[in-house]
């Protein structure tokens, strides 16, 4: 099994997150300016889009491993399902909590 994919879930979703926090910030001005918070919605999207994608693949990942069907757990296996799921975890509440943190921009004033 690769580790991209299993590397990809649990540290994709975490830096969408990141990348977000920092971009709403650098946009507000930019949305202010322009009077229009297409920017703010659009970074929103898109770091939610990457977190929830990263989610899927690591989704992918662990069903490949076969740990759900399996008896023994331990063993490379074992090892790959548990960080496929752990990654499905990470990546699932990432994309909430960018979500949750794009639900203000529907709401406020990027002037005041």
């Amino acid at each position: 099994m690769s580790l991209l994919p299993l590397w990809t879930g649990l540290l994709a979703g975490p830096v969408a997150w990141v990348i977000h926090l920092f971009a709403s910030y650098l946009l507000v001005p930019v949305s202010c300016d322009h009077a229009t918070k297409l920017p703010l919605y659009l970074v929103t999207l898109l770091t939610a889009a990457v977190s929830a994608a990263a989610g899927v693949w690591a989704l992918a990942s662990w069903r490949q491993s076969g740990v759900g069907d399996a008896t023994q757990i331990g063993g490379t296996g074992g090892r790959s399902g548990f960080l496929a799921l752990v990654g499905v975890l990470i990546s699932g509440l990432f994309t909430v909590l960018i979500m949750a943190e794009g639900v203000p921009n529907l709401f406020l004033n990027p002037c005041h």
